[in-house]
Parts: structure tokens; sequence; C-alpha cells
């Protein structure tokens, strides 16, 4: 979890020996254990230290701003670069939530009953889950990071119009090749993802 960076934890990281730990001296990453006011467990705090690019004007902590990381990972577990990349991807949640809520519909709830409202959700969070293994195991990779509008613009939103003639039915796209080679390869895989394979 991110903190507050205290004094304390300050002090820890540019009074320790470097072979406990690293010393802002030689690398932007440091960390040391910390122990807060209101309990005695400790626990491992990592820390980035960063150069201020642009002056404050009342600033007056000096040419560095940090970025502690309190964290239960042991060292032989996670490396202190480790600790932050990790840290620093929980932003992705909050695109995954945001792509819930507008790209599903599920911004207002239909009514003021619970159970009704939760039946709602979770018929969404099934869409949701729905479209996000459809993407990873019948798109292609490039199409990973697409969200749901995108989705729907290169993919549904596309003029065609079904034709019977002789007897079959035929849909006509207005495509390119390169489209139609797409389309057909999302469908062959479709495809082989409902068949059931033998035993």
């Amino acid at each position: 979890m991110a903190r507050d960076f205290y004094p304390p934890v300050h002090y820890g990281l540019v009074s320790y020996p470097p072979r406990i730990a690293p010393s802002f001296r030689q690398t932007p990453d440091g960390e040391t254990v910390h122990c807060m006011r209101e309990t005695k467990r400790v626990f491992r705090s990592v820390v980035r230290r960063e150069v201020r690019r642009q002056g404050e004007l009342f600033e007056k902590e000096g040419q560095y701003f940090y970025h502690a990381v309190a964290t239960n990972w042991l060292e032989q577990e996670k490396r202190t670069e480790e600790v932050l990349k990790w840290h620093n991807q929980r932003g992705q949640a909050e695109n995954f939530n945001k792509e819930l809520k507008i790209g599903f519909g599920m911004e207002r709830m239909p009514c003021g009953q619970i159970y009704a409202n939760a039946v709602f959700f979770r018929i969404g969070v099934i869409t949701y889950n729905l479209f996000i293994g459809f993407k990873r195991l019948a798109c292609p990779e490039s199409w990973m990071k697409q969200t749901i509008a995108t989705f729907r613009w290169k993919m549904m939103q596309v003029a065609g119009r079904i034709v019977k003639h002789a007897g079959e039915v035929v849909l006509k796209l207005r495509i390119d090749l390169e489209k139609l080679g797409l389309f057909q390869g999302i469908r062959k895989k479709s495809f082989e993802l409902s068949v059931c394979p033998e035993g």
C-alpha cells in the first residue's frame, strides 16, 4: 500500500549503511524497516526518490520528492524494483473498473431494489468476462488492449446486408480484404473453441 512519507523513514534511508538498505546516494530506490506509532509490528518500507523537475514557490523540502510503499513481502520474495513495479500497476485496475462501468452500461442501477440491482450487475460482470475471454481466445493479440467501444467500432459497425440467392443465405460486407481476413480468422477460432475435443 502507498503511505505517507514520515521523517523517520527518510532518516532510516539516508542513515542506514548500504548493506542493510541501499543508500540514495547510489540508487534512486531504497528501503528500510518501519513501525507506525499505533502498532508494534515492523514492516518493510520501499521508497523511490525522484528529482524535482520543477521548483515550487514555497517549497523548502529540497531537490527531491519521495514515493513510499509499505509491503509485507520479504526481500527474498521480491526485490525493491519488483515491489515498486507491482505497486505501480494498481492504476490498471481502475481502467478495468471504468471499462465495466462505462463500456457495459453499469453507470446506474436500473431500480431501487437491491436484489434486482445485484442480478443486473452480475449480468454485466458476466458479459465483461465473456468479452475479455473472447478477445484473449479468438482475437489477434494486437486487439487485447482494445476497449469495448473501440471493439464495437472496428468489429460491429460495418456496413453489410443479408442476401438470399439460389437457396443460399449470403452475408455481404463492405470491407477491405485485410478486415475480411481478420473476420474469417476470428470466426475460425470461435468455431474451434466450440468443438469439444475427443475423449
